[in-house]
């Protein structure tokens, strides 16, 4: 009798291990950044709009690279950072991140912030870094850090004090911080 489920448990082991680790909603890619920027972001762009955001991350990364001096392309690294460190999908037993490790999305997370400074630092425009400085506010946001948002909309709102966007934003926050968010 043991040797008869001994078979049965080694095919469910087997699926179990591979299926238990399996990615999350991506098989494994081969595809790396050309080197050619313009190409490079294009693909990156086509990934996010994929919802792909992960992948996304390395085209970015070499975009931003060969072009380390134009901000646009830093903000969109750090989106995609961003949106890689939140990205969720389905892997046939749950929901799931798509960066397992807490560690690993909080790096992606760092990095993200690292890239808006970076951008921040290039961009000469102040409605640009108006801008910049609501995605920084989000990336916060979105991380649970309220009062640190609110920081990075009040950095927004001394640029462009006008801006509707920017003062919607503002007060928002304001109301996220006095009702404990």
């Amino acid at each position: 009798m043991r040797a008869r489920l001994m078979p049965g448990l080694a095919a469910a082991f087997g699926l179990l291990v591979a299926f238990g680790c399996a990615p999350v909603d991506h098989p494994p890619t081969t595809e790396r950044p050309s080197g050619e920027p313009r190409q490079d972001f294009a693909r990156a762009v086509e990934l996010q709009r994929q919802g792909e955001h992960v992948m996304s991350v390395a085209f970015f990364r070499a975009a931003a690279e060969a072009e380390s001096q134009e901000p646009g392309i830093h903000v969109e690294l750090a989106k995609a950072l961003h949106n890689a460190s939140i990205q969720m999908g389905f892997s046939g037993h749950g929901v799931r991140y798509a960066v397992a490790r807490s560690q690993d999305r909080a790096r992606l997370r760092n990095d993200a912030l690292v890239e808006i400074d970076r951008a921040l630092e290039l961009a000469r425009d102040p409605s640009d870094q108006a801008a910049m400085w609501l995605v920084r506010a989000r990336v916060l946001e979105l991380s649970g850090y309220v009062a640190d948002a609110s920081a990075s909309a009040d950095r927004a709102l001394a640029l462009v004090p006008r801006d509707a966007t920017v003062q919607a934003w503002r007060a928002r926050l304001d109301a996220r911080l006095r009702a404990g968010h």
